[in-house]
């Protein structure tokens, strides 16, 4: 019988200016290689000419969104001009082809091993990226569905159902619960996540009805870095509070409004459910130990 194991694998991509190197090392490009996203060199080329889909919210300027209306010294206004180019985007989609050969590596191994379907692969990432939704580029880590949503593909047979999509909220806070339980293993952590092992089954379970999505502004993106934001989303409502910035808070009705393009801030609708989803904010954060009065955590 195999003894178990673990592998963690994080790759590279979809990092700009940065080159990996055979052994696993990472450095700053070569003078003589471009800036911007690179791809393996046997994949460089490869979407030269392909024509990129887009979200309708792309390369477009915002409304109504104060935050990122906002003037910042030394930076344009959000605009198609600012928004993710072509050749970016290509680039990012040609580097996807090494993470792509990866994970097929990894996979006939473990079938050259005979332990393929024995095996739990978990596929995700860190967060999204902007394709220029909102005139956006760089400045990921917002709370807008385009970079707030990552994927989250799961591969083990004797639980996960093929080709099955699970409807409700999941959270990276979710996956040690999930591995542990199906490693069998018992946990005495009291945890925020949850196992996703019955969803993965596809049974009928109570399960949240909302998420928290925190943000803390760093010095990376100048746009962002006072965009500092605690927000709720549920099914239907998202409502981003940010912090340092008073009077520019955010809400949408992802269910009419899936790009995110009508802030019900002042409107009607909005007023309507803005009370509940504040209360719902507020009780998210007493649960996860966030105090007011203090930027953090007990």
């Amino acid at each position: 019988k195999r003894a178990p194991f673990m592998l963690f694998l994080a790759h590279k991509a979809l990092h700009p200016n940065v080159v990996q190197r055979d052994d696993g090392s990472t450095g700053a490009l070569a003078s003589s290689q471009p800036e911007g996203f690179v791809a393996a060199e046997r994949h460089r080329g490869r979407y030269a000419s392909a024509v990129v889909p887009r979200r309708s919210n792309a390369m477009r300027a915002p409304t109504r969104t104060p935050a990122l209306l906002r003037p910042i010294p030394g930076l344009p206004p959000l605009s198609a001009a600012t928004g993710t180019s072509e050749t970016d985007v290509r680039a990012r989609l040609e580097m996807l082809l090494g993470v792509d050969e990866s994970l097929a590596r990894i996979t006939e191994t473990l079938r050259a091993m005979g332990q393929l379907d024995n095996t739990v692969v978990v596929f995700t990432s860190d967060h999204g990226y902007f394709y220029g939704e909102h005139g956006l580029n760089a400045e990921r880590r917002l709370a807008y569905e385009e970079t707030a949503r990552i994927p989250l593909i799961v591969r083990y047979p004797p639980v996960a159902r093929a080709g099955a999509t699970v409807p409700q909220m999941a959270q990276i806070i979710d996956l040690a619960p999930t591995v542990l339980a199906l490693a069998s293993v018992a946990d005495p952590t009291a945890r925020q996540g949850r196992s996703l092992v019955p969803l993965l089954e596809g049974a009928s379970v109570p399960w949240r009805d909302s998420i928290l999505l925190e943000y803390y502004t760093d010095q990376v993106f100048p746009r962002t870095l006072t965009m500092e934001y605690q927000a709720v989303r549920t099914e239907r409502y998202k409502y981003i509070h940010y912090v340092e910035l008073t009077g520019m808070d955010e809400l949408y009705d992802l269910q009419a409004d899936p790009y995110e393009l009508e802030n019900l801030i002042g409107t009607a609708p909005g007023d309507r459910v803005l009370p509940e989803l504040q209360a719902g904010l507020a009780k998210l954060q007493q649960d996860t130990g966030y105090r007011r009065d203090f930027r953090g955590y007990r």
